[in-house]
């Protein structure tokens, strides 16, 4: 498995450089405007097609008409996240968390000595939890950063953290085991949770800020139908679950709630996967829209080539 990761990566890296001039939106048509300014709520997402932040108006027939929010970023992002109108963008090369403030266009970036970012978290105290490959790296606001490891993660997949700062990875243990795993605030000794088993890849993690419910994201294929569901656990995180519902799309990526905790945002339509990460070869992808916890209904935000998704307004931990 990780020599496929690693041809994956190269052919991406040797083919697939990011543009410096502007260009359409995706492969189905252009963005909709430079930036007429930001009525939220929206959906954001990285346009992989030149790592350009992109936004739809959020509503409950989705959109087809993204606009730009950014110039070309300059990296490879794999996840995304929202603290107030400021979105952190995981980036696997360089390996780095950039933070760009959609309202002043400020950025800053913060480079990850712990490895290669796949997932991002923020905590409610604003700290920045970023997983590589094998590691969690740690930026509380104005600390020093730090890094936590588990025997039982040898590639990790996800990440997301609680109202009480009790941090989550899900990912590959020995042997191709797999399993989420628990940091308690404060602990640098992980605990494997006691979950129901996982069936195919691990794609998504998060927690509900309402409720502090654990949400799961995981799937089997991409033949649409039934592919791809969350399962939902409450506090302490045993394997009683709260609820369990199919997200019918094909080939998931990660997912991100609404600041209502009742809009569920999934990548969908991947193309190629590094791990459980995608390949900048953007045929066919969108963002699917569907109500939380129950998964009803279905709108859809197309035109773009979506990396990375949050949303504006949001509620941390995001």
């Amino acid at each position: 498995m990780r020599a496929f990761l690693v041809v994956v990566a190269a052919l991406y890296l040797a083919g697939c450089q990011v543009p410096s001039a502007p260009g359409p939106l995706g492969s189905n048509g252009p963005a909709t405007g430079v930036r007429a300014g930001l009525k939220t709520p929206v959906v954001i997402a990285v346009d992989a097609t030149d790592e350009r932040l992109v936004y739809w108006p959020m509503n409950a027939r989705g959109s087809s008409s993204p606009a730009y929010l950014s110039g070309g970023l300059h990296l490879y992002a794999t996840a995304m996240a929202a603290n107030g109108n400021v979105v952190t963008i995981a980036s696997y090369k360089p390996p780095e968390l950039l933070s760009y403030d959609v309202t002043t266009r400020k950025k800053s970036i913060i480079v990850d000595p712990y490895g290669a970012p796949v997932d991002v978290a923020i905590g409610k105290t604003a700290t920045l939890y970023a997983l590589d490959e094998k590691n969690v790296g740690v930026f509380p606001p104005g600390s020093s950063s730090y890094k936590l490891s588990c025997r039982y993660i040898h590639i990790g997949s996800a990440i997301a953290v609680d109202n009480e700062g009790d941090v989550f990875v899900d990912g590959y243990g020995p042997g191709n085991s797999s399993g989420v795993v628990e940091y308690a605030a404060g602990s640098s000794t992980c605990v494997k949770l006691k979950l129901k088993k996982q069936s195919g890849y691990r794609v998504g993690l998060g927690v509900d800020p309402k409720t502090d419910d654990l949400i799961v994201e995981d799937w089997v294929g991409c033949a649409g139908g039934s592919e791809g569901r969350i399962t939902v656990y409450a506090r302490p995180y045993g394997p009683k679950v709260v609820a369990r519902n199919y997200l019918h799309g094909n080939c998931l990526g990660g997912f991100r709630l609404d600041a209502t905790s009742t809009n569920l945002l999934v990548l969908d339509g991947y193309s190629g996967a590094r791990g459980d990460r995608e390949v900048k070869a953007c045929g066919l992808r969108w963002i699917d829209q569907r109500s939380y916890p129950q998964t009803k209904g279905r709108s859809m935000y197309t035109n773009g080539c979506a990396a990375a998704v949050t949303t504006i307004p949001n509620t941390l931990p995001n």
